[in-house]
């Protein structure tokens, strides 16, 4: 209704509309609460968000169930141990989703001794040759993603072994043995005919007497977790030429809570220092490295036979 201003008091005609005063029909249109710029900022964020989640669902993952990473890696956690008077093992945690390492070698007023030696990024374990004896040498990791090297790792410097002195002459005759024993090699061979022990499957490695062995997992046979030890296993990497593998105690007397356990175990490492630096970095149920001898059948109770009834 259309109001003269000022309003009139009363029709010209009474009865009649008053044509000062008419009534239309009317529709109210709502001002917008948000802008036009708004609401087209809040279209192109959904859609960079599908888009977003679309590109993470197509990228997946690299196959091991570990998220696709790129640029620049963290820096490495390394240990290094002297394992003699001419080298050292170095070991560090794996840094996800990197191309390589690179292995930096300085003495203690930290001058490069050496050209930056590189190490395929699916190991995490390296053996370094050719040093001087009794010599200190110190050592960095760095990682590199994407052709990116991220920050060294903090320098490790053991000091390699000395030259062990030769024994004094002896005047005593040496006693010859009688008969020769040939130990099996750690390797899993046979070794000089000496054979297998009876019921110790050929997939069992035969370790040493200088074989320094880590034990990183103990499960009882009957244990639903003992399905899980070989995926455990496949998941170590120790340096090259030691392994992971699963054992069963029953061939190894001398290890184990009990008689029937399944042990997820690393080696063989030339010395109980390498071992227990690889156990410090992965995390062992024991970290005490045991020295194997040569698997041990299970013993076979004869059982008796039935007396005359």
């Amino acid at each position: 209704t259309g109001e003269p201003d000022p309003p009139s008091p009363q029709p010209l005609v009474p009865g009649a509309p008053d044509p000062r005063r008419p009534v239309l029909d009317g529709t109210f249109t709502q001002k917008p609460v948000l802008s036009k710029g708004v609401v087209t900022a809040g279209v192109l964020a959904v859609v960079g968000v599908v888009a977003l989640a679309g590109f993470a669902l197509s990228r997946g993952s690299d196959g091991a169930g570990t998220p696709l990473v790129h640029g620049a890696p963290p820096s490495a956690v390394l240990a290094a141990t002297a394992t003699g008077p001419d080298s050292v093992q170095l070991l560090w945690k794996p840094v996800a989703g990197v191309d390589a390492y690179r292995v930096l070698v300085s003495d203690k007023a930290g001058s490069v001794t050496r050209p930056p030696q590189a190490v395929d990024g699916a190991q995490n374990g390296i053996l370094i040759g050719g040093l001087a004896p009794a010599t200190t040498y110190c050592f960095t990791v760095t990682a590199v993603r994407d052709k990116q090297p991220g920050a060294p790792s903090d320098p490790q410097c053991p000091t390699t072994a000395p030259i062990a002195s030769p024994l004094p002459p002896t005047t005593a005759t040496p006693s010859l043995p009688t008969t020769s024993t040939v130990s099996p090699t750690s390797d899993g061979r046979d070794g000089a005919g000496l054979g297998r022990p009876p019921g110790v499957p050929e997939t069992v490695p035969v370790f040493g007497s200088s074989d320094w062995v880590d034990f990183v997992a103990f499960y009882p046979v009957d244990d639903p977790r003992a399905a899980q030890a070989a995926d455990q296993a496949a998941r170590l990497r120790p340096p090259p030429p030691a392994k992971a593998g699963v054992l069963e105690t029953k061939y190894f007397p001398q290890i184990g809570p009990g008689d029937r356990e399944v042990v997820v175990y690393a080696g063989p490492f030339n010395s109980a220092d390498a071992a227990r630096s690889f156990c410090a970095l992965v995390g062992c149920m024991l970290n005490v490295p045991v020295q194997l001898g040569p698997p041990v059948a299970p013993a076979v109770t004869p059982v008796p036979s039935p007396g005359p009834s």
